[in-house]
């Protein structure tokens, strides 16, 4: 009797099972990207546009840039991408990305009573970004150069959740990318005004 009662209960829990596997994981949220595809291209009379890496992440602490939302060299790339036009037939515009950086310091915490009843900014990120513009256009006789560096410093509470700290990360970065992009276009038009079209 107990045997019967319990075969139409396991029937149901496997039913119950089977039904939860087939259901598909909920979504994972689109990554988040920083974006300068609104702004007007810059065009250059060149041929082509080459992006060199000259700073080689080191991917180990205290380095954590590689471990950003957006890494600050994708970040570049992205805006070379999004913002320069080749548009010329000869030449070429290097874009060298000379710094991507985001270094992590921990910061000491507060000791004594006090400490109990402190939160404390745990970790300290300082942030750098350098890219040159060289632009070799030899029908024109042409050879210039732009440049621009930023940096940003922010600190993170010792009770933030990982979101938290990947939210921050990718507000420093954002903040960078929108300065790096304003020094660099005064730049354009200051220093490589004779190699753009418009």
């Amino acid at each position: 009797m107990l045997r019967s009662l319990l075969r139409p209960a396991a029937l149901v829990i496997a039913a119950t099972l089977a039904l939860a596997a087939c259901q598909s994981a909920p979504p994972r949220p689109a990554a988040r990207q920083i974006s300068f595809a609104d702004a007007a291209p810059i065009s250059f009379d060149v041929a082509t546009i080459e992006v060199v890496q000259q700073f080689q992440p080191p991917q180990v602490q205290p380095n954590v840039d590689h471990l950003a939302p957006v890494p600050p060299s994708d970040a570049i790339r992205r805006w070379a991408n999004e913002r320069l036009r080749a548009m010329g037939g000869s030449g070429t515009l290097r874009v060298i990305i000379k710094d991507a950086s985001i270094v992590e310091t921990g910061l000491p915490p507060t000791t004594g009573l006090r400490g109990a009843f402190t939160t404390d900014q745990s970790e300290r990120y300082d942030g750098k970004l350098a890219v040159d513009l060289v632009v070799d256009q030899p029908s024109r006789r042409f050879q210039g150069y732009t440049g621009a560096a930023v940096a940003r410093t922010i600190s993170v509470p010792e009770n933030i959740s990982l979101q938290g700290r990947d939210d921050a990360l990718f507000a420093m970065v954002e903040r960078m990318m929108t300065e790096l992009n304003a020094k660099l276009e005064e730049g354009v038009y200051g220093n490589l005004a004779a190699v753009t079209l418009r």
